[in-house]
């Protein structure tokens, strides 16, 4: 079995299609038979939009609020095959405040990534 890879693709600066080259990235992917989670941490959360990606459940700031429950319960099945997403949420702009106790906010995403079963899911 292939081992897991995790790509991001980040920038701080707006409008340099961090988007667009994730989503075409994930599908392209997705197309070549590689199961592909998408974790949108944008408030504005066009990743998911893009996806067809359902509003309703927890999204990736319920989970890092809430990181017991790790990263399982938001993932959903998107329109496109083996592709599937966490969606973002407006709430992301207050992240700031509620990882401001840890030295490393990012480790936090990599901590509930790292504790999701890559292999023999059923989910993704």
């Amino acid at each position: 079995m292939d081992r897991p890879q995790i790509v991001a693709i980040a920038n701080e600066k707006g409008g340099v299609l961090k988007t667009t080259t994730t989503v075409h990235l994930a599908i392209a992917l997705g197309r070549r038979g590689k199961r592909v989670l998408v974790v949108d941490v944008d408030p504005q959360m066009h990743a998911a939009r893009w996806l067809g990606i359902p509003p309703e459940g927890p999204t990736i700031y319920d989970l890092f609020v809430d990181a017991a429950q790790g990263i399982e319960p938001g993932i959903r099945q998107t329109r496109f095959q083996n592709v599937f997403g966490i969606p973002g949420s407006r709430l992301l702009g207050d992240v700031d405040r509620i990882l401001a106790g840890y030295s490393k906010p990012v480790a936090v995403l990599a901590w509930l990534l790292g504790r999701y079963p890559r292999t023999g899911s059923t989910t993704c």
